[in-house]
């Protein structure tokens, strides 16, 4: 399913979904309200003032001003489906983008766990391939150590001197990836085509974190004479 026709993957999608959530608890929110913040979001996005967003509707059939907009916006108009439809069509959106926003805190919060449990599936099998992968490199570098020279320096990050380095210097290079350290161009460049996890502060970070070192954990199997065969295979 895909959010936007243009310039919008679904992970994009999902991310200003969640940064609206955040600035808009929708627990008091009628649907007309949260379909208007929804288009008021989407608007913006396109660089679009409620004028233009009006004319746009209007060259497309749906006779609409300023104030209609605004009304909309607000949630004081409803919009029947065809009007959605064309909205959607304008802003170059799929009618999901905006019907997300119009449900109930209880079908939210069932989208947003099966969305996350989803992901979290997702994530099993590449995530295994990397940490195998890297425990390959090491293993590999500890029985040819002279080949820790065939590393390459990047981004002034100077290779490891041991295989024993190995896993700290993938490490730095991992914190040089930060989201953190982009520029503020850059992260909304990022956020247009990328899923990028935003949260509101470094406790909440550090907790997710914490998860996701568990959830990696738990993806690698300990086991010396397994390990052993394998290599002997290999």
């Amino acid at each position: 399913m895909h959010c936007a026709q243009e310039h919008m993957t679904t992970r994009g999608c999902r991310q200003a979904h969640t940064m609206l959530l955040m600035t808009n608890p929708q627990a008091s929110m009628t649907q007309e309200v949260a379909f208007g913040r929804a288009v008021a979001f989407w608007r913006g996005r396109r660089d679009l003032s409620q004028k233009q967003l009006a004319e746009k509707l209007t060259s497309q059939g749906m006779k609409a001003d300023a104030s209609a907009v605004s009304r909309i916006e607000s949630g004081a108009r409803s919009v029947r489906l065809v009007e959605a439809m064309l909205i959607a069509d304008v802003l170059n959106l799929d009618l999901d983008a905006f019907t997300r926003f119009a449900l109930t805190p209880a079908q939210q919060l069932h989208r947003l766990r099966r969305a996350a449990d989803a992901a979290m599936q997702e994530l099993e099998s590449p995530l295994q391939r990397w940490l195998d992968g890297l425990a390959d490199v090491k293993g590999f570098l500890d029985e040819h150590p002279h080949l820790v020279s065939n590393l390459p320096d990047s981004d002034g990050e100077l290779r490891p001197d041991a295989p024993d380095e190995y896993f700290d210097w993938v490490q730095r290079r991992v914190e040089r990836m930060s989201v953190s350290k982009l520029t503020a161009e850059e992260l909304d460049t990022r956020l247009e085509t990328e899923w990028i996890a935003v949260v509101p502060d470094v406790a909440t970070r550090d907790e997710l974190v914490a998860i996701a070192a568990e959830y990696a954990k738990a993806q690698i199997l300990v086991d010396e004479r397994r390990f052993r065969r394998n290599s002997e295979v290999v």
